[in-house]
């Protein structure tokens, strides 16, 4: 049996998190049926699972808040912050 790589697309990724940033309804869209684990890369569903965090205590999810939810969480810098 040959192992193979999951379908992805780093930039895929980066669109879905940039698109939240951008406008909060996106999240609303999606938050039903994307998963962190949909993620490829691991600190893209790191910073995804922050988002549905704030989104579901029904805060702000901007690029401050998500940062801040990571450094508290002490996840920011093993994701390539600061």
């Amino acid at each position: 049996m040959i192992d193979r790589l999951p379908p992805q697309s780093l930039e895929a990724e980066q669109s879905v998190l940039g698109a939240i940033l951008i406008d909060r309804e996106t999240i609303i869209e999606i938050a039903e049926f994307l998963r962190p684990e949909d993620f490829y890369r691991q600190a893209h569903a790191t910073v995804y699972r922050a988002m549905l965090d704030l989104f579901e205590r029904r805060e702000p999810v901007d690029i401050v808040t998500v940062a801040e939810t990571l450094e508290r969480k002490g996840e920011l810098e093993g994701i390539g912050g600061r």
